[in-house]
């Protein structure tokens, strides 16, 4: 029998990763792919070996990366390809983004290659990475089909937005109770509807001071006239 949770309670949900993270991402890829395709091939090395150059200074560059792996592959030097895009899958594991956008091309130059089982494991990948257990926030029941509003939680609160975001810490007055990083945030831009059947269970509460904010800021945020 699946948990059923309450509004203000904080759960472990299945929701999908940040969508726009993983379409700039694409966007860079294709983007790329034009404009080496129009360049005349005689000039493809030279415009290679300035983008290595690049990342001697900066190896961590996730977009230069992506860039040398369409010179690989349209070059169909595929097995090289397939390594620049495993060092960005290590390079983004790291930084704890996700990357599911980065398994399914991976997964894709591994059938071009006829390794139809690499293949299913980059895709198999790709499909955890994008839906995943994450925290956060019941808002709200809604009206049928068991299904719940929700938005999540971060700990990476460099990224704190003052309109939609509330930082919240263990220590506090109104703490989220449960919450084992030193700091978090809640953020209202990361909402999502989930059937109960994706909800693992129960880590803690907001109080209902907070609860009542977070509705409050939200409703005004939605309503406000740009």
């Amino acid at each position: 029998m699946p948990y059923t949770p309450q509004e203000r309670d904080v759960i472990l949900v299945y929701l999908l990763g940040n969508a726009q993270t993983f379409l700039r991402r694409v966007q860079v890829y294709l983007k790329t792919k034009q404009k080496l395709i129009a360049l005349p091939p005689a000039s493809l090395p030279e415009h290679q070996a300035k983008v290595e150059n690049e990342l001697i200074g900066d190896p961590n560059n996730i977009s230069k990366r992506l860039e040398l792996t369409v010179f690989h592959e349209i070059q169909d030097k595929l097995s090289e390809a397939t390594g620049e895009l495993e060092e960005v899958i290590n390079l983004l594991v790291k930084r704890e983004e996700d990357c599911p956008d980065i398994y399914i091309r991976l997964g894709s130059l591994y059938e071009l290659q006829g390794n139809y089982d690499h293949a299913h494991s980059a895709y198999k990948e790709g499909q955890e990475f994008g839906l995943k257990l994450r925290p956060a926030v019941c808002l709200r029941k809604l009206p049928t089909y068991n299904e719940f509003l929700v938005c999540g939680l971060s700990t990476k609160v460099n990224r704190f937005n003052e309109v939609l975001d509330e930082k919240v810490s263990p220590n506090e007055e109104e703490g989220l109770q449960g919450l084992k990083a030193s700091q978090s945030m809640i953020r209202l831009g990361f909402l999502g509807r989930v059937r109960i059947e994706e909800i693992a269970g129960r880590i803690g509460s907001i109080s209902v001071p907070r609860h009542r904010r977070l509705l409050k800021k939200l409703g005004e945020y939605l309503v406000k006239q740009n």
